[in-house]
């Protein structure tokens, strides 16, 4: 398989570049070694096995963005969601379950006011994105685990259930934390300048960058 420009990771990150290829037209592959999209941004319907954003939903990753997150805003906007955006209660007492599975109640002040939410679930936002993606150009339980670096092309093993595939790019996306990264992708020619850039990455306490070690890798976050 060849594309332009191969994203590794189907979370947010990795499903907004795909969505941002495909309004410009630039060929894509984007793979997820899960078997659905959406990657820590996950959310569910009461009593329902399949998800459905027109129902109220359980968030059980990311839940909450503010009125500063204006790229967030923005891309709500266009996917047509505005209109499921409320503003976080931060009336009354909260009850949460701690980590030895107390029910811990009556707790003074929610620490999220000021919040907002989307009705659904934050899920919508995936969910809305993978829409908007052509799924011909989508791999689940796909699993990256070569990358090699040539002059002009990047070439990548993918594990996809029982078979490998071989996918060759001139660009490569990496959609993930830097420790997933290095902990399950062998690296090749070597990973020392790779390192390198993460260490700097991190430094710089970036929220979203992106980098290139050869004019090739590019990493989001």
């Amino acid at each position: 398989m060849q594309t332009k420009v191969l994203i590794v990771g189907g979370g947010l990150s990795g499903l907004h570049t795909a969505y941002e290829c495909s309004k410009r037209g630039i060929d894509f592959i984007l793979v997820e070694a899960r078997d659905r999209f959406g990657g820590r941004v996950f959310s569910l319907n009461d009593n329902v096995s399949n998800y459905n954003n027109n129902q109220a939903a359980f968030d059980l990753g990311p839940s909450w963005f503010w009125a500063g997150q204006q790229r967030i805003f923005k891309l709500i906007d266009e996917l047509g969601l505005s209109q499921h955006v409320f503003f976080q209660n931060d009336q009354g007492v909260a009850i949460y379950e701690d980590n030895q599975g107390n029910i811990q109640r009556d707790i003074e002040g929610i620490s999220m006011a000021g919040a907002y939410r989307l009705r659904g679930g934050i899920r919508q936002l995936t969910a809305s994105l993978s829409k908007n993606i052509n799924e011909d150009c989508t791999l689940n339980n796909a699993v990256a685990r070569k990358v090699k670096f040539a002059e002009n092309q990047v070439t990548a093993m993918i594990e996809n259930e029982d078979s490998e595939l071989t996918i060759t790019s001139e660009y490569l996306i990496l959609a993930m934390p830097p420790r997933v990264a290095l902990a399950n992708i062998k690296f090749s020619p070597n990973t020392f300048d790779l390192v390198e850039c993460i260490i700097a990455l991190l430094y710089r306490k970036s929220a979203a960058a992106s980098f290139s070690t050869s004019a090739r890798l590019f990493w989001i976050s």
